[in-house]
């Protein structure tokens, strides 16, 4: 039996939340009494468990220095080959990078296996003489919370959102 339908309305969207993300498209049909009907796809569980997000202030040692501000995600991956590539965060991009949480025998980048705590890092600078709405970098996606980080996985780049970090 052969159909042939004719589509009445055709929308796609896509969605993400803090564990899941599709893309899904909607169809009216005129031969379906213009029902519409959702196909939905790529329905998954992040590949990784958000424990933590931080950041700190470090002063200047000297008064016309710059303070620093560092940012510290702490995950567990659920897959393996995903790479963290940069955060946007006050208007600034900066890379991540991949270490061991605080108190481990090394700070450096290193191969993490399923299951393990992993730490992602970023850093600015902040002047004290910069203007605020100087030099200030647009994230490439609109995400609602404090910061959105970039990831890939099996050759297609995402975004998370971080709502907010906790103060230490």
């Amino acid at each position: 039996m052969k159909l042939n339908f004719k589509i009445f309305f055709l929308a796609s969207f896509s969605f993400l939340t803090a564990e899941s993300s599709a893309y899904c498209s909607l169809a009216s049909c005129p031969q379906m009494n213009n029902e519409f009907q959702i196909l939905c796809s790529g329905f998954g569980k992040k590949p990784y468990t958000i424990i933590d997000a931080t950041q700190t202030l470090s002063k200047a040692g000297q008064p016309d220095g710059n303070n620093e501000w560092v940012f510290k995600i702490s995950l567990k991956p659920k897959k393996l080959g995903i790479t963290f590539d940069s955060i946007w965060i006050d208007g600034h991009v900066e890379k991540l990078r991949v270490t061991k949480p605080k108190g481990s025998l090394s700070a450096k980048a290193f191969k993490y296996t399923i299951g393990d705590t992993i730490q992602l890092t970023g850093s600015y600078f902040q002047s004290k003489n910069m203007n605020d709405s100087t030099g200030k970098v647009v994230a490439p996606k609109k995400f609602q919370g404090r910061a959105i980080f970039s990831y890939n996985l099996d050759g297609k780049k995402y975004y998370q959102s971080i709502k907010e970090f906790r103060k230490i």
